[in-house]
């Protein structure tokens, strides 16, 4: 943990001030300025711990306790709804892992004048995703590019841009994140819910399609710049390469099943030919699965163009030519929804993390398991850039054990409720084996990771995660990704540094086990 030094006494000493006063301020009701004043806060934070003490990181940490203060003060002062014009740093509050999360916005000249005392008109929404940067965090994320301004500015619209958790593809709690944002820039500032454009650089732009097609019923138009779609082709699979639970997960998420619900989506995309980061054929095999069922969606390659085109793509006259026609028009041929909720896909696993959770550390967990305790906490912040809510098991409240999603971290012999759960659904444990469902799997070498439903309330779930630690190869980014409902795994590593996948299982509502297609599991010695 970070010494602070001397000097920096006083800024903890506000922080704290600060902190109060939003409890203060707050009581049970929350608004736009308190949860901005607490990402503030929090983005100071993150200054003081990890970031080295120089007389620039000083000023910075000051910089946000001042602004944490001057959102305290706008809401006393009961000038919390007034909007600032330009472009603004706001935050919304998270109940997944009680966090502040941030989101840019920018209000056009044009909003001030159509929304007065008199009278109030819905504007045009874009959403811009960014692109991938290994060290994001609350600091350092902010690339909102000038020619999205004038873009705005151009035809007319406020724009959106969503942290998204940094860099979780758009996947998971960032789609999550983005459709939460779209929904907070129509309570906070009317926009028009019929009119909403989704586009994106890079990583944003492999998010645009997912989330287009996802919720296409959302959105009047994808614009895509040097943004993949493919994952297969991106990643080199063959046919059959993966296996069948694999495949379910990634199906639910790219464009090879999806891109039928494009069908008369407007779309433009623009991709450079010589880009080295996303070459120009991930865009082909985009379209290779887009155009057949959207002959309109167009390509445009920009010759000698690199992967950096974002702020020639949104000066271009064609850019905002298509932008202003596809606003105007609006959208009548929507597809219905698919019936899902942000960030859902088949895995009961990756659902807990998309309600509020709290990760339990056991009763009797030893100095070993409370240090895996541990590194299961650094691996959330690190993945979702907010520390999750723990506990430990015999703190939990009756509430608690009810009404959240529930993580725990250890065996069955360290924790008493792991236990409960584990016997109400027919698995046995011991310490030398797993007995899942009447399939045994040797303890020695694996772990489990293992989603049920918590016999207190079977709305919610209870997962656990025993043996050997997982993700040990994995980037952050991509730590919760392929985790089924439940998988034995070894420490070796496989694909993309994914642990090696011993067998793995769907459990319905009522707690049953089906076996995924996979090799036998290691028997029990």
């Amino acid at each position: 943990m970070t010494v602070v030094p001397p000097e920096w006494r006083v800024f903890r000493r506000l922080s704290l001030v600060v902190a109060i006063s939003l409890v203060a301020v707050c009581g049970s009701a929350r608004d736009a300025s308190l949860d901005a004043a607490s990402l503030h806060i929090r983005k100071a934070a993150v200054l003081n711990r990890d970031y080295p003490a120089s007389a620039l990181r000083d000023l910075y940490l000051q910089r946000e306790l001042r602004r944490a203060e001057e959102w305290i003060d706008s809401q006393r002062k009961g000038q919390a709804g007034v909007p600032r014009p330009g472009l603004a740093e706001e935050a919304y509050f998270s109940e997944i892992d009680q966090s502040a999360q941030p989101f840019y916005r920018y209000l056009p000249k044009i909003w001030f004048e159509k929304n007065t005392d008199e009278k109030n008109e819905a504007l045009p929404l874009l959403v811009y995703l960014h692109g991938y940067f290994s060290d994001m965090d609350l600091i350092n994320w902010a690339i909102f590019p000038t020619t999205l301004t004038n873009l705005a500015e151009t035809v007319g619209a406020c724009v959106a841009m969503p942290f998204a958790r940094s860099n979780t593809d758009f996947q998971g709690i960032g789609e999550q994140d983005v459709m939460r944002v779209i929904d907070e820039m129509q309570r906070r500032y009317g926009t028009d819910p019929q009119r909403v454009v989704l586009l994106g650089l890079s990583m944003g732009g492999m998010g645009t399609w997912t989330i287009g097609a996802r919720f296409a019923e959302c959105f009047n138009g994808l614009l895509i710049i040097a943004g993949r779609g493919d994952y297969d082709f991106w990643h080199k699979l063959e046919p059959g390469a993966l296996p069948a639970w694999e495949r379910e997960l990634i199906d639910a998420q790219f464009l090879p099943k999806l891109a039928p619900r494009l069908a008369g989506m407007p779309i433009l995309a623009y991709h450079g030919s010589a880009d080295y980061l996303i070459p120009p054929a991930e865009a082909g095999a985009a379209f290779g699965w887009v155009s057949p069922v959207n002959p309109a969606a167009r390509l445009v390659m920009l010759p000698e163009g690199d992967h950096w085109i974002s702020d020639e793509v949104l000066a271009r006259p064609d850019c905002a030519e298509w932008l202003s026609g596809v606003l105007a028009k609006g959208r009548d041929n929507r597809p219905a929804a698919l019936g899902i909720v942000p960030g859902e896909v088949p895995s009961r696993i990756q659902q807990a993390f998309l309600q509020p959770f709290i990760f339990v550390q056991p009763s009797n967990a030893t100095l070993e398991s409370e240090q895996l305790f541990a590194r299961h906490c650094a691996a959330w912040e690190s993945f979702a850039k907010a520390r999750p809510v723990t506990r430990r098991e015999a703190a939990l409240t009756e509430s608690e054990l009810r009404e959240k999603n529930l993580f725990v971290f250890g065996s069955a012999g360290e924790s008493p409720f792991a236990r409960l759960v584990l016997e109400s659904h027919a698995i046995e444990t011991d310490d030398e084996s797993w007995n899942l469902q009447g399939r045994k799997v040797a303890r020695e070498g694996h772990g489990l990771w293992i989603a049920l439903p918590n016999p207190l309330n079977r709305e919610r779930t209870v997962v656990i995660n025993d043996g050997i630690y997982w993700g040990e190869r994995l980037s952050p980014n991509h730590r919760y990704d392929m985790l089924p409902d439940l998988l034995v795994y070894t420490a070796e590593p496989g694909r993309l540094g994914i642990n090696r996948p011993v067998c793995a299982g769907k459990i319905d509502r009522k707690g049953l086990i089906t076996w995924w297609p996979q090799p036998e599991p290691v028997p029990v010695k």
